[in-house]
């Protein structure tokens, strides 16, 4: 049962890592522009100009 949990930890702490860094390259890379959901429809101003 000890090597199970051993290894359990040892995965959960890669994760964690993992999350970590992923954490950081998102705050070191420059702000991109943020694009809209796609379910979210930009309308030009016209289109609805009667």
């Amino acid at each position: 049962m000890e090597i199970v949990g051993t290894n359990l930890t040892l995965s959960l702490g890669a994760w964690r890592l993992r999350f970590v860094f992923a954490l950081e390259e998102i705050d070191e890379r420059p702000k991109e522009k943020i694009r809209p959901p796609h379910r979210l429809r930009v309308v030009p101003e016209d289109e609805y100009v009667r």
